[in-house]
Order: C-alpha cells, then sequence, then structure tokens
C-alpha cells in the first residue's frame, strides 16, 4: 500500500510538472508590467507551450542584419569565468539600475524559475524574460532571449531574441585566453528591427549600456 502511495506520489508530481507552460507563470512572482505585457501578447498569439516559444534569428536573412561588438578583459583564468557565466544566477547577472529579470522557463525541464529560485546553471533551452529600464524607468521595455547554443570546446555562449520583441537577431559570446593567462570575451549581436532610425542611432547606444551591466554584474558576482 505505501509503495503505491508513493508510486502514485511520484506519477501525480511528474504530471504536474509535465502541465506547466506560458499559461502557468504566476504574474505575482514577477515585479515588471512590460515582462508581463510580453508574456501576455505571446498568449494573444497563441505562443503557450515552451517549446512554442522560437529565437528570430534567421540564417537566411543574416546580410540583413546589423552588427555590434564590443570586447572585455577580465583578469581571471578561462576556465573560471567560462564556469562562472554559465552558473551565476539570471537574477544576479540580468539584475541591476537599467536591466531586471523577470523569469525563466527552460524548454528541457518544462519549469519555470523566478528571482528567488535556485538556478542549476545554463541550458540550451533557456529563455531569459527581462525588463531594460530607460531613462531612469520612465520608460521600460522587455526583451527575451533564448540560449540557443553553448560550446565549452570553443568557450561560446550564444542567445537568440525570442519572437514578439522589438529586436530581431542574435547575441554571442566568446572567450578565448591571453598571454597573461586572463580572459577576453568577444561580445558580438547582429541585430534588426521596423525602425531604420532606431537599429541606426537609439539600439547601439542602448544595447552597449546594457551589455556592459551584465558583464559588470557577472565580474562582481564572482570576485
Amino acid at each position: 500500500m505505501k509503495a503505491l502511495i508513493i508510486f502514485y506520489f511520484i506519477l501525480f508530481s511528474f504530471c504536474a510538472k509535465a502541465q506547466d507552460n506560458i499559461l502557468s507563470i504566476n504574474f505575482k512572482e514577477i515585479q515588471f508590467k512590460k515582462v508581463c505585457d510580453f508574456i501576455n501578447r505571446q498568449k494573444e498569439n497563441k505562443i503557450i507551450n515552451f517549446i512554442d516559444v522560437k529565437g528570430s534569428y534567421s540564417e537566411k536573412e543574416s546580410k540583413s542584419y546589423k552588427k555590434h561588438h564590443q570586447s572585455y578583459l577580465i583578469k581571471k583564468p578561462i576556465e573560471e569565468v567560462w564556469a562562472s557565466y554559465n552558473n551565476t544566477s539570471p537574477a544576479k547577472s540580468w539584475n541591476g539600475k537599467m536591466l531586471n529579470f523577470g523569469c525563466l522557463i527552460s524548454k528541457k525541464n518544462n519549469s519555470i524559475s523566478y528571482m528567488n529560485d535556485n538556478y542549476g546553471g545554463a541550458e540550451v533551452g533557456q529563455v531569459f524574460y527581462v525588463n531594460l529600464k530607460l531613462l531612469k524607468g520612465f520608460y521600460n521595455l522587455a526583451v527575451a532571449f533564448e540560449v540557443t547554443k553553448l560550446s565549452e570546446e570553443n568557450y561560446t555562449i550564444e542567445y537568440s531574441y525570442v519572437h514578439g520583441g522589438k529586436t530581431q537577431g542574435k547575441q554571442w559570446m566568446t572567450m578565448t585566453s591571453t598571454p597573461d593567462g586572463h580572459t577576453r570575451i568577444s561580445h558580438y549581436t547582429l541585430y534588426k528591427s521596423s525602425s531604420q532610425l532606431r537599429d541606426l542611432l537609439l539600439y547601439p547606444y542602448v544595447h552597449e549600456l546594457a551589455i556592459n551591466e551584465f558583464h559588470h554584474n557577472m565580474l562582481l558576482s564572482n570576485q
């Protein structure tokens, strides 16, 4: 009888977890209205199951994207930096004056994580919902990124902007060792939107502020 009860408990737990989808996201756990609005637009567009959340980058349109590049030097060995970038909670890396972590969904685990939840490390298929605070909070913008590649061999992490946001494209970070044993991170971005003016004048400035804060947060979190 005890074994049967345990069996049903495990089965119920598995089924409950398997039912997680966009509709299961608890807005009370998310502090930022724009992030909630982004998720609600996904629901309106019939994006319900986590697997339906898609990256926006298209290789066929590669020539249509604008390019951005920024590099960072971290005075730590590459193995240590790689481990930090893979294991730091998004509640730390995507959280500061400008970046605000909303929630995370995992396609692999079919689960949802919030600000105070434990983080088991980066995996392909994780989607981060982030609020961008602009003009000291006068204007806010929600973005979502999907982890599309993790290569320990090449020390590369790649994110694609998720469909439904202002920007389409992808970002990727590649780490290399310097002769003195430090780590250089090259952060590349391919991007475009429906506005040429935004892409030429606004995006590069805002994007650079955002990734500067992201890498600064990483550095502070792993000192």
